[in-house]
C-alpha cells in the first residue's frame, strides 16, 4: 500500500523519504533504499525498528545462501525448490534475491480462479479439486463439477506460511480478462498445475519427516518394563525405598 505525505527521514537510516511512503513502522516512513532491502515480500504490518533491521540483517544473509542454492526442482520461472536443503523460493517477485523458505514453512496452498477455489492442499492433507497429481509439470486436469464461464479475469496461487514477514504469498497468473480456450489461459493453466504439484511435493515431504520422526521417537522411548526394571535396581541397593517403588510401578503400569 502506498502512503502520501510531506517527505521525512527513513527510521532506519534518517534519509529523507519519497513523497510516496512504500511503507510506515511505529509512525515513520522507510525510505525506498531501506524498503528494497527487507524484500518486496515483507509485510511491515505491527513490525518495530528493531524488527526491520533484524530483516535487513536476515536478507543480506539470505543473498549469501541464494547463492549457493541449487534447486532440484522447477516450476517454470514461479517456484524453485532444493530437495537436499528442504528450502524454496518464488524468484518471480526478486530475481536476485528471493526470499529462501524452509520446506516446513509451507502451511497450506490454494488455485483460485475468479474467486472460486480451484485446487487446494497442505501440510498434513489431501489434496482437494479437480486436479489429480503426478510428477513436477505432470497433472492430468478435471475442472471442478460446475459450469464454467468462458471468461477468466484473475487466476491466482495463493500461499499461507509460517513466516512472521510473510505470512502469504499470492502468485499472479492471470490479471486481465482472458478466454478460457485461448493460449494464454492454457499455458497460465500449465503454470498454476506445477506450481500446486511442487507445493503438494514440499507439503508431502513435511508430512513423511513428521512420520518418520513419530516411529524413530516410539522406537527409541523405554518400555514400562525397561523403567520398572531400573527403579527395581535402585530398590535393591537401597537408594529408593519400597514405598516409592510401588507408587512408580503404579504410575509405569497404570495401576
Amino acid at each position: 500500500m502506498l502512503f502520501f505525505g510531506k517527505k521525512e527521514g527513513c527510521l532506519i537510516c534518517g534519509e529523507k523519504t519519497s513523497m510516496i511512503k512504500k511503507a510506515v513502522v511505529a509512525g515513520k516512513p522507510l525510505c525506498d533504499n531501506c524498503y528494497s532491502k527487507c524484500g518486496a515480500l515483507s509485510n511491515f504490518a505491527y513490525k518495530t525498528r528493531e524488527q526491520v533491521v533484524e530483516r535487513i540483517n536476515a536478507r543480506a544473509e539470505n543473498q549469501k545462501r541464494y547463492a549457493a542454492f541449487s534447486p532440484t526442482d522447477v516450476a517454470a520461472h514461479y517456484l524453485q525448490a532444493d530437495r537436499c536443503s528442504q528450502t524454496w523460493c518464488c524468484p518471480v517477485f526478486d530475481k536476485t534475491n528471493p526470499d529462501l523458505f524452509p520446506f516446513s514453512a509451507l502451511i497450506d496452498f490454494e488455485l483460485i480462479e475468479d474467486g472460486v477455489s480451484i485446487t487446494k492442499g497442505g501440510l498434513g492433507g489431501a489434496v482437494v479439486g479437480g486436479l489429480a497429481f503426478g510428477t513436477v509439470g505432470a497433472i492430468v486436469g478435471n475442472e471442478l463439477g460446475k459450469k464454467q464461464k468462458d471468461i477468466v479475469n484473475k487466476m491466482s496461487v495463493t500461499i499461507n506460511l509460517r513466516d512472521e514477514w510473510v505470512p502469504r504469498i499470492e502468485i499472479p497468473l492471470i490479471t486481465t480478462e482472458t478466454k478460457k480456450g485461448s493460449f494464454v489461459y492454457k499455458n497460465n493453466k500449465d503454470f498454476a498445475q506445477q506450481i500446486i504439484s511442487l507445493l503438494t511435493i514440499i507439503a508431502d515431504s513435511q508430512s513423511q519427516a513428521g512420520s518418520t520422526s513419530n516411529v524413530e521417537q516410539q522406537s527409541t522411548s523405554p518400555s514400562a518394563a525397561d523403567e520398572l526394571l531400573k527403579f527395581k535396581q535402585l530398590l535393591d541397593i537401597g537408594a529408593i525405598s519400597q514405598d516409592e517403588f510401588d507408587a512408580k510401578k503404579k504410575e509405569l503400569l497404570n495401576l
